[in-house]
């Protein structure tokens, strides 16, 4: 199902940027035209350029359609920051990401494993502790709602969580600071 989404995805943003590189081309169909009149452009060295134009705009739309399937670091960071209103530490290293493309209703999943440096892990507990915006989440779930979840932190046993704190409004977002005073987990389920 992965690889369909994938491919279904770079033929919308393909289609997608076929139409703008097109809207581009005759724009510059015009110049062109009025270079190889000039002899300042030959026909030889036209082809080449549309060659390359439209090879870029399919690497661009090839790398746009894994960028979305497969977030990068700042992915998490922006998430992290969007949802707790907190700037993400700069000694933050992103460990184990994962995350859901957005279905057609909008929703998705994404839920990544972050370092820290102590001083950094104890100054985003002692914030979580006194934010009137969370709560030590008392839930029997705890965090975790999907399978993906739990491939994510198979190597993480449920008695490594110190604590995990909930968003009280605005939907589901967690986060859970581990007993080693260096990592956290934070998961994003959209509504």
């Amino acid at each position: 199902m992965e690889v369909f989404g994938f491919f279904l995805l770079l033929g919308i943003i393909s289609i997608t940027f076929g139409l703008i590189g097109g809207l581009l081309s005759l724009i510059f169909l015009p110049f062109k035209r009025r270079l190889i009149r000039s002899d300042k452009l030959t026909k030889e060295t036209g082809r080449k350029i549309n060659i390359a134009f439209i090879a870029a705009l399919g690497l661009f739309a090839v790398y746009q359609t894994y960028d979305a399937i497969y977030p990068s670091d700042s992915f998490y960071k922006n998430e992290f920051t969007s949802n707790t209103g907190i700037d993400f530490p700069k000694s933050g290293v992103i460990q184990k990401k994962n995350a859901w493309y957005p279905t057609m209703h909008g929703d998705y999943w994404s839920a990544a494993i972050a370092e820290f440096s102590p001083e950094d892990y104890e100054t985003l507990h002692r914030i979580f502790t006194a934010s009137d915006k969370f709560e030590t989440d008392t839930t029997r779930q705890g965090i975790g709602a999907t399978v993906d979840y739990r491939d994510l932190t198979s190597h993480i046993q449920k008695q490594d969580i110190e604590r995990v704190y909930a968003r009280k409004r605005g939907g589901w977002f967690k986060i859970a600071f581990l007993r080693d005073k260096k990592t956290i987990i934070f998961e994003k389920v959209s509504d």
